[in-house]
């Protein structure tokens, strides 16, 4: 080492930082530092440098030991990654079990997918990651996402996969990852580096969400800044967040089938009790003493109307091909009592082929448009049926409205 200089000891770029060392040691009675040298035959190693400084004959001088610290840098590095791996491991403990407890504690499926996205993306660093749900052709559209930065967002942007098929479907439906790197070295079909070229992607993970045997979605993870190499604990990760989202989707979904099922028993309980009161209703018509034949119909032709919301209630007699009526309810008191006319030309005609009650909800509407009985009276709803008496038709009881029902007849009614 006799008669060298810094520049022979020092990589160039550390020799500011030994200078800056040495000039500290003028100021103190000693220092101790970090730095790197070289070899004799030019290789770099690390090294711990302890200089203090003392008076020699009126001379200042420096005396120094350098220890090479090579082991204990590599000891510290191998540290390093190892509490680096047990905290990354920490924080996916973490996110995996945040998300785990949003999937047991809500039932809101948007909430849960919103979320997931969200700590994906924040977990990853990364600058995009959404969630695509299939129709049954295949077809499908993003329904979460999250972004760095709003110009990668694509959310609203029509997506079509022209690779995407049966195929591919299949393969995600055996739990295939799609893990690439760069997808411009990767060997991906030109028709999908395209796609992803135009949503700004260069490296991507793409998870299944399945449910059962069938694929649902698809969880992707887009990094956009450049190339990025995916861990297989970062794969492993993924794989079970996605399971947990298609445990979400099957939660929402039976949570939904359960409020469909309690409304739908809701409105028969409703229905049930409705038609219970307009029955007693209808006793109570029907069972009001010292009325005659023909106000004990009148009366029951009123309380049809007012049932149903009709404007018009009629008692008819059809005999051979002729319709002709008993006796009817009109908003204006009108009586067209006896009148009769051809069956053909009346709704009752089609009421008595069919054997059963007869609803029209809009006639103008539909293929009723061209009847007679529309040509001729412009009678948009209708509800009859058959009338029996001892098992032999009688004619037909009827319930008529100028104006279309906007609401479907309930078969309770």
């Amino acid at each position: 080492l006799l008669s060298k200089n810094l520049p022979d000891l020092h990589p160039y770029d550390e020799i500011e930082t030994c200078k800056a060392a040495l000039h500290t040691l003028t100021r103190s009675t000693s220092y101790q530092f970090e730095t790197v040298f070289k070899r004799k035959d030019g290789t770099i190693f690390p090294a711990e440098v302890s200089a203090s400084l003392f008076d020699l004959d009126g001379h200042k001088l420096i005396q120094s030991m350098v220890r090479d610290i090579s082991d204990r840098k590599i000891h510290e590095e191998k540290q390093r990654k190892a509490t680096l791996a047990l905290q990354q491991q920490i924080d996916r403990e973490k996110l995996l079990k945040a998300i785990t407890l949003r999937v047991r504690q809500s039932l809101d499926l948007n909430d849960v997918l919103t979320t997931t996205v969200q700590e994906v993306r924040t977990f990853f660093d990364t600058d995009r990651v959404l969630i695509y749900r299939f129709q049954a052709d295949w077809s499908g559209e993003i329904v979460v996402e999250s972004v760095e930065n709003e110009i990668y967002s694509i959310i609203n942007l029509p997506i079509h996969d022209p690779c995407f098929g049966k195929n591919y479907a299949s393969l995600y439906q055996d739990g295939r990852i799609g893990n690439v790197e760069n997808i411009t070295t990767a060997g991906l079909k030109p028709c999908y580096v395209e796609m992803m070229q135009e949503l700004k992607v260069v490296s991507n993970l793409t998870v299944p969400i399945l449910q059962g045997e069938n694929l649902w979605g698809l969880l992707f993870v887009h990094h956009c800044q450049g190339p990025r190499k995916w861990q297989s604990s970062d794969v492993d990760l993924i794989k079970q967040l996605a399971i947990q989202v298609a445990i979400a989707v099957q939660q929402s979904e039976l949570y939904q089938q359960v409020q469909l099922e309690l409304l739908k028993r809701a409105q028969t309980e409703a229905e049930l009790v409705s038609s219970e009161a307009s029955m007693r209703l209808l006793y109570d018509v029907t069972a009001k003493p010292n009325l005659s034949f023909s106000e004990s119909i009148q009366e029951l032709l009123t309380f049809g109307c007012e049932q149903f919301g009709m404007d018009f209630g009629l008692l008819s007699h059809v005999e051979g091909d002729r319709y002709t009526i008993i006796s009817g309810h009109f908003p204006d008191g009108t009586t067209f009592q006896g009148v009769s006319c051809a069956l053909e030309q009346t709704y009752c005609n089609e009421t008595l082929k069919a054997q059963k009650p007869l609803c029209i909800r809009s006639a103008g509407t539909s293929s009723w448009a061209n009847h007679s009985c529309y040509q001729m009276f412009k009678l948009e709803a209708y509800l009859g049926s058959p009338v029996l008496v001892n098992g032999e038709l009688y004619g037909t009881l009827v319930f008529c409205h100028r104006q279309p029902k906007q609401k479907t007849f309930k078969t309770t009614k």
